[in-house]
């Protein structure tokens, strides 16, 4: 009897080392890592990410980044990106934008991707919880975004589901005949925020904007994640 508790002691010693050392590697990325506002400077890096993913999308991005666009007053417009502070680089984009000054509450989502190379992270849930949670800041009602129906795609529809997106509507050939586009919202709340598989990273603190009249900032389909 003595060996057996012996032997129930060790393992349960071990599964809590294990559990801790989990919670500390996660506490360890997430101190890597920083959110915060993409500015110009990051556009080259930003429109590399894109192209890594879809050549279409990176030409789109290419004009929907105008100069212009970083000017644009943030409950109207703006995107975050994710650095990884060890590799010294970004390694993920997301953000949001109004289509419809008439629709109250109502955002788009923006250029959303992560670096191939750096999948299956959690960048992706951390990079929706904080646009999610500045929306909720702006008193964001929905939330959101186009995508195609295309199987290449499917991945990404299954990471939107997982965030809390539902399909709303299917525009059957929209993008050409076979390939339908594919309307997914998120009605925001705190409850129901992108749960991060980690801790999320300290963002980057910037100033509260006055509250402004939306109006439109692009026309383009939002990225894909």
């Amino acid at each position: 009897r003595m060996d057996y508790f012996d032997e129930f002691g060790k393992r349960a010693r071990r599964v809590a080392r294990d559990l801790l050392d989990g919670d500390g590697r996660a506490r360890e990325e997430a101190a890597n890592e920083r959110l915060r506002l993409m500015t110009p400077q990051d556009l080259d890096e930003v429109l590399r990410i894109i192209r890594l993913h879809d050549s279409d999308d990176y030409q789109s991005a290419r004009h929907a980044f105008s100069s212009e666009r970083f000017s644009l007053p943030q409950d109207v417009t703006a995107h975050f990106v994710l650095e990884d502070l060890q590799e010294r680089r970004i390694v993920g984009v997301s953000g949001y934008f109004v289509d419809d000054d008439e629709a109250q509450g109502i955002y788009w989502l923006g250029w959303t991707y992560v670096n191939p190379f750096f999948r299956g992270r959690g960048h992706g849930k951390i990079l929706m919880r904080h646009v999610e949670e500045r929306l909720l800041g702006w008193r964001a009602r929905k939330l959101y975004l186009s995508t195609s129906g295309l199987d290449k795609y499917a991945s990404a529809v299954k990471f939107y589901e997982r965030c809390g997106f539902t399909t709303e509507a299917v525009l059957r050939d929209y993008f050409r005949p076979g390939e339908d586009k594919l309307i997914m919202a998120k009605t925001l709340s705190r409850q129901g925020l992108t749960q991060a598989q980690r801790p999320a990273p300290r963002a980057t603190q910037t100033p509260p904007e006055p509250r402004r009249e939306l109006r439109a900032a692009e026309r383009s389909d939002p990225g894909l994640a």
